[in-house]
């Protein structure tokens, strides 16, 4: 049976096998999708035997389980078959978030089930190699926009994330918090879990990249991470009083952080459609939709 307990920042070592197991290439299944958040859905973690699963609380659906990753498919369906021992024994829905197209085939086969797509919270899939080359007329405006940052600022760098620029990215975090109003349920947890992952860079095992203008100004940086063939994005910060400095940290960090023939994940847009449109700018391959998923014959 299934021994919950809450996620904390000492189990990324426990958990970040299980995360090269998913098939989706949904940020979900990343140490970023499953720890940034892990306060604001109140996740609580199990592994039994050879898979690993989440109970949280998600947004307004209540206590939901995450879908089980582990090494096959028969390892998942006795995963699976578990949960639902325990939802039944402690009186819980027998409920599933966040379900992508391959943990869907594999519920429906065992199930009647139930699915609701979760609006707003598709995740941005891109080709690395369009957003590291940006040929072809579709990125003209893209092009422009570096160029005339690189005209600009001649002298600009692009520094990785490391302890030597962390207390300046922490700066530029704070006026960016500052002078950014949002009124997304997820800005302030976003915000802290940055700061969180920023003071805990090793731990989080992170990538990350800034663009500086003058020795210690940072005007944006990337944080996220690779797992199998994808770049996930998780963190994406840009001063937009500098013209262009969107388009040049996403194209440098996919530069330096991501090879060809890999994918970059650049997370949903929340339902903020500001950044459903910045996304669509850089014209992704797919879209990877989420689902609500309930079990009906339990």
């Amino acid at each position: 049976m299934f021994n919950f307990k809450k996620l904390e920042l000492d189990d990324i070592k426990v958990v970040k096998p299980f995360f090269e197991y998913s098939k989706s290439r949904a940020c979900d299944n990343s140490i970023g999708g499953a720890f940034i958040w892990r306060e604001l859905f109140n996740t609580q973690y199990a592994i039994l035997d050879n898979s690993f699963v989440c109970k949280v609380n998600f947004l307004d659906k209540g206590s939901c389980f995450t879908f089980p990753l582990a090494k096959n498919d028969s390892e998942i369906e006795k995963c699976i078959k578990e949960l639902q021992e325990y939802a039944v024994a402690n009186k819980l829905p027998f409920r599933f978030c966040q379900v992508t197209a391959d943990g869907i085939a594999i519920l429906d086969k065992m199930f009647t089930i139930e699915k609701e797509i979760v609006s707003g919270w598709a995740d941005y899939l891109y080709n690395a190699d369009d957003i590291i080359n940006l040929q072809g007329r579709k990125y003209s405006k893209i092009r422009n926009h570096i160029h005339h940052f690189s005209n600009e600022f001649p002298n600009y760098k692009y520094e990785k994330i490391d302890n030597s620029n962390i207390a300046h990215i922490h700066k530029f975090l704070d006026k960016y918090e500052e002078r950014t109003i949002k009124e997304s349920v997820t800005f302030n947890e976003d915000i802290e879990k940055t700061r969180e992952v920023l003071d805990n860079f090793d731990t989080y095992g992170m990538t990350g990249g800034c663009i500086k203008i003058n020795e210690n100004q940072i005007i944006a940086f990337d944080i996220g991470e690779v797992i199998n063939d994808v770049l996930y994005v998780h963190i994406e910060k840009a001063d937009v009083d500098y013209n262009g400095s969107f388009q040049m940290i996403v194209w440098e960090y996919a530069r330096h952080s991501a090879k060809s023939g890999m994918y970059i994940n650049r997370e949903d847009s929340a339902g903020d459609e500001g950044l459903k449109t910045a996304k669509e700018r850089w014209f992704p391959c797919g879209l990877i939709d989420k689902y609500i998923v309930n079990i009906k014959n339990v």
